[in-house]
């Protein structure tokens, strides 16, 4: 009986032993991070216009692109196109969920481009993995550039949560996009793994867990620290987020100040994962504001 029992436990444990390899080795944990909602209505505003794109693979990707309405006019001279900002959000859900977080750009005279990745929304499906999403990101500057309507020396982009991955790598890639707001992104994918397992403030264990589960790659912190060039950077997070702790954004803070970034960082206090425009109702003005000096030279 005893040897049975022995040579039982001995199977689970190879068994989880294999389920966790499987897990760790095929990317499993990284496509928990994706939760896209399929179908988007149509937008409920004349100066939202529905647009397609696509990506290196040939998916068609869907966007918002909200038009300048009547209202302030930031140009710099009276035939320039207004500066255009690119968003990429969050890990949930679709543009028609997002475009009540930026809206209030377009009405303080910026261009938006609010797009869908692969799989979410009107998008063509693809598979899920940050590399992907971070090509359809590309794929979404790709267009802009093609505008007759978009200045491409009036770049900015918008990244939030997840988009932070992707908005900032994005301008570290292109020298061109003259300012970068990040709104509740986490640090590395390592370390949101190990805040996943272990809370706010992981420990060892968690960590390891996270290294095992989670590769390396695309993080934010390195994007970040990259931009120490002058562009302004703008970095934003909630005090209470249970999403994202705040001491992801405290850590990119530190990051990137060491290494000499023009960062301005505002911290909302009370402010959640995505309340943060509720709790704090000047955190519009105060991104306005800052895109506002950002192109005003």
């Amino acid at each position: 009986m005893g040897y049975k029992i022995g040579m039982r436990i001995i199977r689970i444990g190879l068994l989880l032993l294999i389920a966790f390899l499987v897990f760790a080795f095929t990317g499993c944990m990284e496509r928990l991070a994706y939760m896209p909602m399929r179908g988007t209505p149509a937008p409920d505003s004349d100066s939202i216009e529905e647009v397609w794109f696509e990506s290196p693979e040939g998916l068609r990707l869907h966007g918002w692109f909200f038009h300048v309405p009547d209202g302030p006019d930031i140009s710099l001279e009276s035939d320039a196109a207004p500066p255009t900002i690119l968003v990429a959000h969050g890990n949930a859900g679709n543009v028609s969920h997002h475009a009540g977080f930026v809206e209030f750009l377009a009405r303080d005279g910026f261009q938006v481009l609010l797009f869908d990745y692969r799989s979410y929304g009107n998008s063509d499906r693809g598979r899920l993995r940050r590399q992907y999403l971070y090509r359809d990101t590309q794929a979404a500057l790709d267009y802009l550039m093609q505008r007759p309507d978009v200045d491409p020396t009036r770049l900015g982009v918008y990244g939030q949560s997840l988009g932070g991955v992707f908005a900032s790598r994005l301008a570290a890639a292109h020298p061109e996009i003259r300012a970068v707001v990040i709104v509740s992104a986490f640090s590395s994918w390592q370390e949101i793994a190990a805040s996943a397992v272990g809370g706010a403030e992981p420990g060892g264990f968690s960590r390891w867990l996270a290294r095992m589960l989670m590769p390396a790659g695309l993080d934010p912190i390195d994007s970040l620290t990259g931009l120490t060039d002058g562009r302004p950077v703008l970095l934003v997070h909630g005090t209470d987020d249970e999403v994202v702790p705040y001491a992801h954004g405290l850590r990119l803070r530190d990051a990137a100040l060491r290494a000499g970034v023009n960062l301005t960082f505002r911290s909302v206090v009370g402010g959640d994962h995505n309340s943060l425009q509720r709790i704090d109702p000047t955190l519009d003005q105060t991104i306005t504001s800052f895109l506002r000096s950002a192109f005003a030279d």
